[in-house]
């Protein structure tokens, strides 16, 4: 079930160090031990941090096929896919790039995708006409044969595929299913405080190919304030401050919100009867810094609509009738 603003799914292989982490990030009381397979259930833990209020559930460790069952891996994965951040923990101990590319491959075998978005492709099934493939950019990867034998597999013959992107076999066959989901993702890499020089460079081939590591101790606390507001920056999480019509506003306690959420959206999470009620909002922007206790706000107010799109720091007072 999901609680808290956001939801992150802490993974790795068994002792990594996750329940250590868990423990020194969140309320959780997740049962540590030096021997592999110590939590058997997923536990959830609530890290406050920039008054977000983020669930970092701690999953079982995940071994090679978790994908198809072993060590009841499907069913750990399945909660990845209902989190809205992937947290990948390596162990600077044990192979940490062989443990990465094992957990890429069972998280792309469920279905996962890592750091990318749906493919934006489009498709219309016919009655008659055979299948056409249609393009409103180059195609370099995916070419009409290669469609229809893919759509074969699918028992799709009349239909007509436009891609609004360059595609690849993988982004149609990914459409077809119907069953990936796209979610952000984190690495961390942990016991970075006993780590010889010749350790941390099983790290650099991660790096060479663009991924960011964020070195940790989850037992000394290194580098653990850096990963909660990275964390925080990776969910794109956004501070709407609330102002009651007739008082001030209230800018000690924000209402934490996705980035890109509308009026509608922030109404709702007051009660319906705001969205249902609603007439028109008072928008007052607001800056503020690290240092600064409370954030700044502006004198002037716009007047908007349910489907304005806010900013982090708004000031929102919201009449209804």
């Amino acid at each position: 079930k999901k609680t808290g603003d956001s939801n992150v799914a802490l993974i790795g292989f068994p002792s990594v160090g996750k329940s250590t982490l868990l423990n020194k990030i969140t309320n959780a009381k997740s049962k540590v031990a030096a021997y592999e397979f110590t939590t058997l259930d997923a536990i959830p833990g609530l890290m406050e941090h920039k008054h977000a209020r983020i669930m970092i559930i701690d999953l079982p460790g995940i071994i090679k096929d978790a994908s198809k069952g072993k060590g009841f891996g499907r069913r750990i994965l399945a909660v990845a896919k209902t989190s809205n951040l992937i947290l990948i923990m390596l162990d600077i101990w044990n192979m940490p790039y062989l443990q990465y590319k094992i957990i890429l491959d069972e998280l792309y075998n469920i279905g996962i995708r890592l750091d990318r978005f749906p493919p934006l492709i489009s498709i219309s099934y016919l009655k008659s006409g055979g299948l056409s493939l249609a393009s409103t950019v180059p195609l370099t990867g995916l070419t009409l044969e290669m469609a229809r034998g893919i759509c074969k597999e699918f028992k799709i013959v009349n239909a007509l595929i436009v891609a609004h992107q360059d595609i690849t076999p993988d982004d149609l066959i990914d459409r077809l299913n119907g069953n990936c989901v796209y979610i952000s993702s984190l690495v961390v890499c942990n016991k970075m405080d006993i780590a010889t020089p010749a350790q941390e460079k099983f790290l650099d081939e991660l790096e060479r190919e663009g991924r960011n590591i964020i070195r940790i101790s989850a037992e000394t606390g290194m580098n653990l304030d850096l990963l909660q507001d990275e964390i925080f920056r990776k969910l794109d999480l956004i501070r709407i401050y609330l102002k009651p019509k007739g008082s001030k506003a209230d800018l000690i306690e924000p209402l934490v919100v996705p980035r890109d959420s509308d009026v509608r959206y922030v109404a709702g999470k007051i009660h319906r009867d705001f969205v249902e009620g609603f007439r028109y909002a008072f928008v007052q922007h607001a800056t503020k810094q690290e240092t600064d206790v409370l954030p700044t706000v502006e004198h002037r107010k716009w007047k908007v609509g349910l489907g304005y799109t806010l900013q982090d720091f708004d000031v929102v007072q919201i009449n209804i009738k």
